[in-house]
């Protein structure tokens, strides 16, 4: 997608129907002591393509799908295409964001066990009305 600005209106036009939004970068700049994958930009940072709109990012370790993720779905992919002396960087920033681990799968016991937990009330308060 083009993108122009008309006065305060931002116009778009389709370069290609049902064409991809890619952005390729390398990992890193300045000879690798920096990193191009961040998780958050800082206040004020101008941003060129905005997020509905990106689909694809890709380096040198992969292809982030973004389409359609939530925000810390979006961060988990960014950090696996990130470059790997960056990644626990990137890991621990996620952790102070979002309060969890990225690598960790939540556990769904609980939530799973209050699903039973409900179900069996269900039936036995439906059996006991029926006597």
């Amino acid at each position: 997608i083009a993108q122009c600005l008309v006065g305060s209106e931002m116009c778009k036009e389709t370069v290609s129907k049902g064409g991809k939004s890619i952005i390729v970068i390398n990992s890193t700049a300045a000879g690798g002591s920096v990193s191009k994958i961040s998780l958050f930009l800082a206040p004020g940072s101008i941003v060129t393509t905005p997020r509905n709109e990106t689909q694809f990012i890709v380096t040198e370790y992969g292809i982030a799908d973004l389409r359609g993720k939530t925000n810390q779905e979006r961060a988990k992919a960014l950090i696996g295409i990130a470059h790997p002396d960056f990644r626990g960087e990137l890991r621990d920033e996620f952790m102070r964001y979002f309060g969890f681990d990225p690598l960790v799968k939540p556990v769904d016991a609980p939530y799973e066990i209050l699903l039973i937990n409900i179900a069996d009330e269900q039936r036995s308060i439906s059996s006991d009305t029926l006597v």
